[in-house]
C-alpha cells in the first residue's frame, strides 16, 4: 500500500512536469497571431488567414497530443499520460473543427501506437476534442474559469477511465489498468487546465488593461492637445462672433426617415459615430449632461468629426422620436457638395465639443487628483521609517510605474527578537492592482502577528484571499521571519522570485528556495517553511521581478545575472546604498525606456545579536 501511494505521488509530478513543458511554450505562442480568434479574422474577411491559424492550432496542439502519448509514464504496467489536454484546450480556444482536427490526430496515433486499451483510449482523446468545442461554443467563445477547467478534467478522465472498463478487454487487465492510472491522470490533467485557465485569463486582463490605458492616453493627449493649442483660438472666435444659427433642412432630401418608441437607446457613448441625426419629431435626452433636445436639432454630428469617430454622448428618446438619418458616408458626399452646409456643421460640433470638453478637463483633473490621493495614501501603508537598531539595519523602496502599484513590502516586529519581513507583487496594474495589494499586505501582517510560522501565514492567507476572488488575481509572496537572538531565519515562497543572500564566505548567491504556488489562485495550498541561519555581516536581499525584467530599448531585460554582478560591486555597503546601487543600475540600463512594471526592493542586514 505505502509502496502505491508512493509511486502515485511521484507519477503525478512526473506527468505535472510535462504539464509544465506544455505551460512554458503555451505561454510563449499564445500572444502570437496561431492564437488569435477566429471572429476577427472573418469580421476582416481573411478566410484564408482564418484556415492557416485552424490548420497551424491543429497541428501544433496534435503535435503535443502526440508528444503527451511518447512521454507517458510507465506505472505498475499502465502507462499514464495527459494526452487528452491539448484536444480540450484547443477545442476551448478555436471550436469544434479545431478540436475534432487534434482530437483525431492524437487519437488516431494512440490508436495506433497500440496495447488492449488502444481503442478506448484513441476514442476519448477525440471525445476530447469534440467536447472542448462544445464548451466553446456554449461559453460563446470564453476559456472556462480556472475553477471550472478543473472541474471539467477531473469529470473527463473518469470518464475516460469509464471507456477504458467499458471497451477494453479482457476486463480483468482493463480493471487493473484503471486502478493504477486513474489518480495520477485525473490529477495532472485537472492540474493542466486549471492553470492553463489561469494563464488565459490573466492574458486576456493584461491586453484589456493595457488597451484601456492606451486609449485613456490618446484621450488625455487629444485633450491637452486641444486645451492648449486649438481652444484659446477657438474660443477667441466665438466671442467675436454672435452664436450663429444654420438651419439644416437642405440636409432631409438625402436623409432617410426612422422613428424609434419612447425609452429606446439610440446610440451610447464610445459606440461608433456612423450616423447624423435631424430631429423631426418628439423629444431626446442627452443622458452625461442631462439635456433635453428636440424638434429641428442635428444630433450626431461631434462623433462623425471627432478624432476616433466615436459618439461623445449617450442618446435615449424622450418620447416617441421621428428623425431623418443619413450615414458617414453619404454625409461627407453632400458637405463636399455644400461649404456652407459644412461650415456650420463645423462650426456647431466645435462649439459643442468645446462645451463637453470644459467637463472632460474638470473630470481629468479629479481623476488625476484622486490618483495623486490614492497614491499618497498606499505610499502611507508601507514602512518608511526604518529601526535604528545594532542588531539589524534594513531598508526598502517601491516604485509603481503606474500613479498605484500592485507591489508592496513590510516588515514589523511580532515581538522584542523577532522581525517579519515581507514582500509580494500582485498579478496586474493600476486601481484592481492597488486594492488587492492592500487587502493582501493587511492580511499577511494580521496573520502573521499570531506567531505563526511563515508557511502557516501563507497558508491562511491562500484560504482568506481565494473565495471572494471573482477577478481571478492572484499575488506572488515571499515571508519570512528572522529570530535576532539566534539568528534563525525561517521563511516561505508562494511564486516569488527567489531572494540573495550575502555572506562572507560565499558572497552574493541566490537561495535555492521552494517555488510554491502563488496566493488566491486556488484553495488549500500547503508552503513548505524553510530555514537557514544568518551570521553576523550576513545580509538578504528580496526584490519584485520589475527590477530583473526592467527592459532597455533593445528590449533586453536587467536579468538576475545582472542584478547578482550588480549587488556584488556592491558589497560591504549600507543596505540603503546598496538598493540605491541596484536602483541606479537598473535605470543607467534602461535609459528612456518608459517603465513598465513596479520596481521594489527590502534588504536586512544582521549584525548579530547585541
Amino acid at each position: 500500500m505505502h509502496k502505491f501511494i508512493g509511486e502515485t505521488i511521484l507519477n503525478v509530478l512526473n506527468l505535472i512536469q510535462y504539464v509544465a513543458l506544455l505551460l512554458v511554450i503555451f505561454y510563449l505562442l499564445f500572444p502570437t497571431k496561431i492564437f488569435s480568434t477566429i471572429e476577427t479574422e472573418l469580421e476582416q474577411g481573411a478566410q484564408k488567414k482564418k484556415i492557416l491559424r485552424m490548420v497551424l492550432l491543429i497541428l501544433f496542439f496534435g503535435g503535443l497530443s502526440i508528444f503527451a502519448t511518447l512521454s507517458g509514464v510507465r506505472f505498475l504496467g499502465v502507462i499514464a499520460n495527459t494526452r487528452d489536454l491539448a484536444p480540450l484546450i484547443a477545442g476551448m480556444l478555436g471550436g469544434p473543427i479545431a478540436g475534432l482536427g487534434v482530437g483525431l490526430i492524437g487519437g488516431v496515433h494512440r490508436y495506433l501506437y497500440g496495447g488492449f486499451t488502444s481503442t478506448a483510449c484513441g476514442t476519448a482523446t477525440i471525445i476530447a476534442g469534440l467536447t472542448g468545442g462544445v464548451i466553446y461554443k456554449l461559453n460563446k467563445g470564453k476559456f472556462l474559469s480556472p475553477l471550472y477547467a478543473v472541474i471539467l478534467g477531473i469529470i473527463f478522465e473518469s470518464f475516460h477511465m469509464s471507456l477504458v472498463l467499458i471497451l477494453s478487454r479482457p476486463f480483468d487487465q482493463a480493471l487493473e489498468a484503471v486502478k493504477n492510472a486513474a489518480l495520477p491522470m485525473i490529477v495532472a490533467n485537472a492540474f493542466g487546465l486549471g492553470l492553463f485557465s489561469l494563464i488565459i485569463h490573466n492574458y486576456i486582463k493584461k491586453q484589456k488593461i493595457e488597451a484601456a490605458k492606451k486609449k485613456t492616453e490618446n484621450e488625455l493627449g487629444v485633450v491637452n492637445l486641444l486645451q492648449t493649442s486649438i481652444l484659446p483660438g477657438i474660443s477667441s472666435e466665438m466671442k467675436e462672433e454672435p452664436e450663429m444659427d444654420f438651419s439644416f433642412e437642405e440636409l432631409i432630401p438625402f436623409m432617410a426617415r426612422e422613428v424609434y418608441k419612447k425609452g429606446i437607446v439610440l446610440f451610447n457613448k464610445d459606440d461608433k459615430a456612423d450616423k447624423i441625426f435631424y430631429i423631426q419629431k418628439g423629444l431626446m435626452k442627452l443622458m452625461e449632461i442631462n439635456k433635453i433636445v428636440g424638434e429641428g436639432t442635428i444630433i450626431g454630428e461631434t462623433g462623425i468629426f471627432s478624432p476616433y469617430h466615436k459618439r461623445t454622448l449617450t442618446a435615449v428618446c424622450e418620447t416617441d422620436l421621428e428623425v431623418f438619418a443619413i450615414d458617414q458616408e453619404k454625409i461627407f458626399k453632400v458637405l463636399y457638395q455644400s461649404p456652407s452646409l459644412l461650415l456650420g456643421l463645423l462650426q456647431l460640433s466645435i462649439k459643442r465639443f468645446s462645451v463637453n470638453l470644459k467637463e472632460t478637463i474638470t473630470e481629468k483633473e479629479r481623476i488625476e487628483s484622486e490618483l495623486k490621493i490614492a497614491r499618497s495614501i498606499q505610499a502611507s501603508m508601507l514602512p518608511t521609517k526604518f529601526p535604528e537598531r545594532k542588531d539589524i539595519d534594513i531598508f526598502a523602496i517601491m516604485e509603481p510605474a503606474w500613479e498605484v502599484g500592485g507591489d508592496f513590502y513590510d516588515f514589523f516586529f511580532i515581538d522584542k527578537n523577532k522581525i517579519c519581513m515581507i514582500i509580494g507583487d500582485v498579478s496586474g496594474k493600476g486601481i484592481t492592482a492597488a486594492l488587492f495589494m492592500v487587502i493582501s499586505k493587511t492580511l499577511l501582517k494580521t496573520e502573521s502577528l499570531r506567531g505563526l510560522e511563515p508557511g502557516e501565514i501563507l497558508f491562511r492567507v491562500n484560504n482568506l484571499l481565494y473565495p471572494d476572488n471573482e477577478e481571478c488575481m492572484f499575488v506572488t509572496v515571499f515571508c519570512s521571519i528572522l529570530d535576532i537572538k539566534t539568528g534563525e531565519l525561517q521563511y516561505a515562497n508562494a511564486g516569488h522570485n527567489p531572494p540573495l543572500l550575502y555572506t562572507d564566505r560565499d558572497g552574493f548567491e541566490y537561495i535555492d528556495v521552494n517555488k510554491g504556488f502563488v496566493l488566491a489562485a486556488m484553495n488549500n495550498i500547503n508552503y513548505v517553511t524553510e530555514k537557514l541561519y544568518l551570521k553576523p555581516d550576513d545580509l538578504i536581499f528580496l526584490y519584485t521581478d520589475g527590477v530583473t525584467e526592467a527592459m532597455n530599448p533593445d528590449k533586453k531585460q536587467f536579468s538576475n545575472n545582472r542584478l547578482l554582478q550588480t549587488l556584488s560591486s556592491l558589497k560591504g555597503n549600507k543596505v540603503q546604498k546598496c538598493i540605491e546601487g541596484v536602483r541606479e543600475e537598473v535605470g543607467s540600463f534602461v535609459k528612456e525606456e518608459p517603465q513598465s512594471d513596479d520596481i521594489t526592493m527590502i534588504a536586512l542586514k544582521y549584525n548579530g545579536y547585541n
